[in-house]
């Protein structure tokens, strides 16, 4: 369990740093200490959301076993340590301090592939003033919707709870006191105590403000997530409106499917978020494990542009005494092509860690051709190809500079994917063709 931290009350300090580059802090040991146990807690897949499927990288950070932040002290300066999160991106709240994480590459772009991804954000109850991260707002509130759309379609939780009205037909268990002054001044009514079994209850009524919280929100929210929190809340029509308490439900072994639901709209309903240079609005600490968001966006996108090809992730075992296998990314006509989603910022050249991995993958896939996927900014990186005897390797690098639009960057980048894909894909396209026609 994640406890709560007791402010002193003053205005919280507030420092920014990147992920995966340290930053020298100036910190008070408690904080220090304080900061070090919440990402030990913040830590492996107990808590993150999904189905348990381990989708993490080969780049998994330690924290698995070490926590996602790091805190070290700088021996010659006293009161300053150097602080890294590792692979995480999001707001941590400690006493007196925001510490607000930015992703590696701009915020446009991480968010604009993260809305791609299935993945959620890992959680803590740290309450925390938040100043920024206003678009990891809006993914919140985008993640909350998918969340509660599915629990719409599985199917809503309905149960008994007792009502108390003026009944013409006794219904469930007739107050006598209350029925006999009805029929004293003429009223030929019973005033009953009975049980209804319907969908009011507080996890519906829940998920139902918080719909109606983002469907009308002022801040920046875009039209077609409105609509799809309307129609949620039309879904729930019948449910009332919250009640004192409701905020605290606990889902238990039969509302479980309503756990990632329920902790998203109480996060919506708690205001996490705000502008980067305005206000000062109560929040809670959250962390993005940002490899597997970045992973499964582009590997969505990928299967989005590239149908009818089958882009998926796929494991092969090439050894069963001892056991040996591989995980590619990217697994694209099943094997014809193999890719890995490197999540970090292309240099001039190749890194001979990932030209090893990727035809490695290649090699286990039989593919013909190879793929890695990474970033640049401020337009440095640029493509890469490498020939051996039967594969071609091609480094394609996202453009995520501050300046160029990311709708703009997905349309180039997946046109030289599939620019470098198409000779081997062509004749399975031309056969969906002919069929098509047929």
């Amino acid at each position: 369990m994640i406890t709560r931290w007791k402010c002193s009350g003053l205005m919280a300090e507030k420092y920014s740093l990147i992920e995966s580059f340290p930053k020298q802090l100036a910190l008070t040991p408690a904080q220090a200490d304080q900061l070090r146990e919440l990402g030990k807690k913040l830590k492996g897949k107990d808590l993150q959301y999904g189905d348990g499927t381990d989708t993490s990288s080969d780049e998994s950070p330690e924290s698995e076993s070490k926590g996602v932040l790091k805190c070290e002290p700088v021996w010659d300066k006293a009161g300053t340590y150097v602080v890294e999160a590792l692979n995480v991106a999001g707001v941590v709240g400690l006493p007196d301090i925001d510490l607000h994480i930015l992703p590696k590459i701009p915020i446009s772009h991480f968010v604009h592939i993260a809305r791609a991804s299935i993945s959620r954000p890992r959680l803590s109850n740290e309450k925390v003033s938040i100043d920024s991260l206003d678009a990891f707002w809006e993914l919140i509130a985008e993640w909350c919707v998918s969340s509660v759309e599915k629990v719409v379609r599985d199917g809503l939780i309905a149960d008994y709870h007792e009502l108390t009205d003026d009944l013409s037909v006794v219904r469930g268990r007739a107050n006598i006191r209350r029925t006999a002054n009805h029929f004293v001044n003429g009223r030929l009514k019973a005033n009953c105590t009975f049980e209804e079994f319907d969908h009011d209850n507080a996890l519906n009524r829940v998920v139902r403000t918080a719909m109606r919280f983002i469907t009308g929100a002022t801040w920046n929210v875009g039209a077609e997530l409105k609509k799809r929190a309307a129609r949620m809340n039309r879904a729930l029509d019948g449910v009332g409106d919250i009640q004192k308490g409701d905020i605290f439900v606990q889902v238990d072994r039969r509302s479980r499917r309503y756990a990632e639901a329920i902790d998203l709209s109480v996060r919506i309903l708690g205001e996490i978020g705000a502008d980067i240079d305005q206000g000062s609005r109560a929040g809670n600490t959250f962390l993005f494990y940002t490899p597997d968001l970045i992973e499964q966006g582009i590997r969505n996108i990928l299967s989005d542009a590239l149908a009818p090809c089958c882009v998926e992730k796929k494991s092969k075992s090439l050894s069963n005494q001892p056991v040996f296998g591989v995980n590619p990314d990217l697994v694209l006509g099943n094997g014809l092509v193999t890719g890995d989603v490197k999540y970090k910022l292309a240099g001039k050249n190749w890194v001979r860690d990932d030209v090893a991995q990727a035809t490695l993958f290649a090699s286990a896939f039989g593919s013909q051709r190879a793929v890695i996927t990474t970033f640049s900014k401020d337009h440095s990186g640029s493509d890469l190809e490498l020939e051996f005897d039967s594969l071609l390797l091609k480094r394609i690098v996202w453009d995520a500079s501050q300046d160029v639009d990311p709708l703009v960057s997905q349309a180039d980048f997946l046109f030289r994917m599939k620019k470098f894909i198409e000779p081997v894909f062509e004749p399975m396209f031309e056969t969906e063709l002919a069929k098509s026609s047929c």
